[in-house]
C-alpha cells in the first residue's frame, strides 16, 4: 500500500528509488514518528528526503501533516475512502499493513548500518 503509493510518485529512478520507497514503507509501520524509525535526527530532515526522492507526493501535503497521517490520507483518497484521521483508524490502518508481511533479513536496514545507529549519507537527504 505504502509502498504502491511512493513507488507511483518517486522522483528518483532506477535503484535507489525502489530501495528508498521499500525502506519508507516499511519503517512507515512502526509505532514511533517515521523520521525517528528512519533514524533521521529530525522531521525537517524526513521532509527533505521526500521532497528531493518523492516530489510529487510531498508537494500534496500542504497543510504539513505528519508522514505517517498523510500517507494514511492519500491511501484513503485514492480509494475513495472518506478520511478519519483517528487513532483508532491509524492503527487498523497500521495493522492491515502488518498483517503477512516478512520481514527482510537485515529488517530493511540500509545497507551501511541498521538506520536507528547510523547517520544517512547526506547525498540522500538534500
Amino acid at each position: 500500500m505504502v509502498r504502491g503509493l511512493l513507488m507511483a510518485q518517486r522522483s528518483t529512478e532506477g535503484d535507489v528509488g525502489r530501495w528508498l520507497a521499500a525502506m519508507i514503507a516499511r519503517r512507515s509501520m512502526e509505532p514511533n514518528h517515521l523520521c525517528e524509525d528512519l533514524g533521521l535526527r529530525e522531521r525537517p530532515e524526513l521532509t527533505r528526503l521526500l521532497t528531493r526522492h518523492f516530489a510529487l507526493l510531498a508537494s500534496r501535503n500542504t497543510r504539513n501533516m505528519k508522514w505517517k497521517r498523510f500517507f494514511y490520507r492519500m491511501l484513503c483518497e485514492d480509494d475513495g475512502h472518506v478520511h478519519d484521521a483517528g487513532v483508532h483508524a491509524m492503527q487498523r490502518f497500521c495493522h492491515l499493513l502488518r498483517r503477512g508481511k516478512r520481514r527482510k533479513p537485515n529488517g530493511g536496514a540500509p545497507p551501511w548500518g541498521d538506520a536507528a545507529g547510523s547517520t544517512w549519507p547526506e547525498s540522500f537527504i538534500s
